[in-house]
Order: C-alpha cells, then structure tokens, then sequence
C-alpha cells in the first residue's frame, strides 16, 4: 500500500478496475488503486504523468473515470456504489483538477494560486454549503447530505495546512 511517508487523502471504496472490485486512493503526489482484500497497489500513477481526465456523460448506466497519461495508456475507474457513485465520481474530478494542479508549490503563481483557492474553498463553505444543510435539517431532520463534501474540504484544509508549515520550516 502506501509507504509510511505518503499521506493519503482520500479514499473512495466500491471502485471497480477492469471488473475488480477495489478502493481508490488519493495520495499527495500520486493516484492509486488496490484491489479488495490485497494490501498491494496494482494501478499507481504520479499526478505529473496524468495527461487528462474523462468522465462518463451524465444519465450512463456506469460512472466512470478514465485516466489519460502523456503515454497514451489509459486506466479505468468504474464507481460502483449506486447511491453515491456520482458524487463521489465528481469529487474526485475536482480534486484532482484544481487542487492538485497547485503541487507541487514551486512557483509564485503556483503559491497565490493555492493561498486563493484555500480562501475560495471557505468561501463556498460559509456563504453555500453551510446554509444548505441547515436548510436540510430543518426540512429533513438530521439527514447529513454534505458529509462527503465537508469531509473533502477538510482533507484540502489540512493539505493546505501542511504545505504551510514545511513552508514556514524553510523560511527559518
């Protein structure tokens, strides 16, 4: 699985890989995917070898992901968790598009990039999600909708966070 140095992000299980079942994992600076019940990856690529990323037109019978590396080769991602398998499909999209475009931080750009987004990720949390699921509750009782999403902004949080403090270390 992952090496005690890589910090894991996000797990998505009830991923399925060429007919697999399996869990998908996003690490700092690669994607990776394990089958279930083995405690091995047999699909793992670096962020900086993924071309770009397809997903399946909405109203498919599969959500999927397909990968695209600057190779040609592609990998698969059949989410198959029905009552979930769209969101959890679409943020992992986002993930990987917009927060990972930012690592490594090696660029003023890059670095008010990431500062921006962090803020813009507050944002939305304050002024959209936070509002809807107070709504949510009120009609719904204690439904909790937005756990996925709370759960993923957290996780860019503390990214965020630690990104910062190696930051912070190099500077003195």
């Amino acid at each position: 699985m992952a090496t005690s140095s890589e910090e894991v992000l996000l797990i998505v299980k009830k991923v399925r890989q060429k007919k697999q079942d399996g869990a998908l994992y996003l690490m700092a600076e690669r994607v990776a995917w394990a089958p279930e019940g083995k405690d091995r990856f047999t699909v793992s690529h670096m962020y900086g070898d993924i071309k770009c990323q397809k997903i399946s037109p909405d109203g498919k019978a599969k959500v999927q992901l397909q990968l695209v590396l600057h190779t040609g080769e592609t990998t698969n991602f059949h989410f198959s968790n029905e009552s979930t398998a769209i969101k959890e499909r679409d943020a992992v999209k986002e993930l990987l598009r917009h927060f990972w475009s930012c690592f490594p931080v090696n660029t003023p750009f890059l670095e008010e990039k990431l500062i921006k987004m962090r803020n813009n990720l507050e944002r939305f949390q304050v002024t959209k999600l936070c509002p809807f699921q107070e709504k949510v509750k009120k009609l719904y009782l204690s439904t909790n909708l937005t756990s996925h999403l709370e759960e993923m902004l957290q996780t860019a949080y503390n990214k965020f966070q630690m990104w910062q403090s190696r930051r912070m270390l190099k500077k003195t």
